[in-house]
């Protein structure tokens, strides 16, 4: 097991602790990234519980694939990237839900909204993945 100590700013010793399954290594990253990846899905799905939903969606599966975890990544860019999927996850799925119920109910408008938020989204993740290079 790694200290704390060992693991506050050196991400490699970080990412090893957890592949080997320290809990404490992972209670260290979720500290370190959570509150800036709550803000960041808060910003993208404007609701607190679902953004926290997604983010510990995110969390969990860094521990389940924590062996999978490659060292020479930067970890913060890999959650980066775990989260724009589960925002987009969640956003295709509640698409797919509004279109199932407007077949049903025969309103169309309310898919309109929601095509238009997930073309916004996407053009802000391509919009900041460009910014980030």
């Amino acid at each position: 097991m790694l200290k704390l100590e060992e693991t506050g700013n050196n991400e490699k010793a970080l990412i090893a602790g957890l592949k080997e399954g320290d809990i404490e290594c992972f209670g260290t990253l979720f500290r370190k990234y959570y509150p800036t990846f709550f803000a960041f899905v808060r910003g993208l799905v404007k609701n607190s519980h679902t953004a926290e939903d997604i983010v510990q969606n995110v969390f969990m599966k860094v521990w389940i694939h924590r062996g999978s975890l490659n060292e020479e990544l930067s970890m913060r860019n890999f959650l980066f990237v775990l989260a724009k999927r589960e925002v987009l996850n969640h956003f295709r799925a509640k698409y797919n839900l509004v279109k199932l119920t407007d077949n049903i109910d025969d309103n169309g408008e309310s898919e309109n909204n929601v095509e238009t938020s997930y073309s916004m989204l996407s053009v802000s993740f391509t919009r900041l993945y460009l910014r980030k290079r």
